[in-house]
């Protein structure tokens, strides 16, 4: 098993980190007492290394679960616009892995071309009995509007659905789901 070195202050990384650290020092507008009591706040070092580590996590977990489909005809209806008849579709679940926003989310989502199906795509992958493989606990998924309220899927088997407020941070452990259509 290889292992990558690790990163010092002294990597063109770790120089570049600190180059961007002094200049938001820089914006700080600390003054001589402000920037005694930064250098010595004993909790500073801490929380500067938890956001270190927070800020080096990647957002979001590889693809955990994939299902390709295909509308049946008796569905169409249902499904359209988002979904057609003869096409074929992938929904795939991604671990939020640090705290996202909705805003974050919808980023992520449009860089993978995703179609913002909202709750039908969920009540779809129902329609198709494929909710008993869907991950437990919080599920999270967009409507056609950047604007609105995301749907957030509490109890998947009860089908427990609630609005979160498009405002809220998604926490680690959540699942984002993302449609989109397969060439």
């Amino acid at each position: 098993m290889t292992t990558s070195p690790l990163i010092t202050s002294e990597h063109p990384k770790g120089i570049d980190a600190t180059a961007r650290w002094r200049a938001i020092y820089n914006k700080a507008g600390l003054t001589d007492e402000t920037g005694q009591q930064l250098n010595e706040d004993k909790e500073f070092p801490d929380e500067l290394l938890a956001l270190i580590k927070k800020c080096s996590t990647a957002p979001f977990g590889p693809e955990e679960l994939v299902f390709d489909f295909m509308v049946p005809k008796s569905s169409e209806k249902k499904f359209t616009p988002y979904f057609e008849y003869g096409k074929k579709y992938e929904a795939s679940f991604f671990q939020i892995q640090r705290s996202m926003s909705s805003k974050s989310c919808i980023e992520f989502l449009k860089s993978r071309k995703s179609i913002f199906a909202g709750e039908i795509g969920f009540l779809f992958l129902k329609t198709m009995n494929l909710s008993y493989n869907l991950p437990k606990g919080l599920v999270i998924f967009f409507g056609e509007d950047d604007k609105s309220v995301p749907y957030v899927q509490k109890k998947i088997d009860g089908m427990d659905k609630s609005n979160g407020a498009f405002e809220l941070a998604w926490p680690v452990g959540s699942y984002l789901i993302s449609f989109r259509e397969v060439q």
